[in-house]
């Protein structure tokens, strides 16, 4: 396993292109994880954590740590997609992986802003 992981290191580091795309998308990664660690304050009143418009009532609440789950999702994409990316270039070339290493940078923009949209919610209650 670990000659492996080693090996798929090694075939990303070859590719220079791929490498600095990566490496930007873990460094947005790590600035957003920064970013909602230092927004969250624990409180014990309850925080605006959803948004809809089809319920009886718009604003839905729950406690301050569910906020955490922001946080755990950035660091579940972050490996996911890397380990993803590895494989597409494995599998299907060069070019395929490149173009999924610039779709992780929209997914980072939708969720940074949608990040941070519901932790100026939280922070006014």
């Amino acid at each position: 396993m670990k000659e492996q992981i080693i090996l798929a290191v090694r075939i990303v580091l070859r590719d220079r292109y791929l490498t600095v795309l990566l490496a930007s998308f873990l460094f947005l990664c790590l600035s957003l994880l920064i970013f909602i660690s230092v927004s969250i304050r624990p409180s014990e009143l309850q925080v605006v954590v959803h948004y809809t418009s089809f319920g009886t009532t718009n604003f839905y609440r729950d406690k301050w740590y569910y906020l955490l789950s922001f946080a755990g999702f950035v660091v579940i994409m972050a490996i996911t997609h890397c380990i993803l990316t590895y494989k597409i270039h494995q599998l299907k070339g060069r070019e395929f992986a490149v173009a999924f290493a610039w779709l992780g940078f929209i997914v980072f923009g939708i969720s940074a802003a949608l990040f941070y949209q519901v932790l100026k919610i939280a922070s006014l209650s």
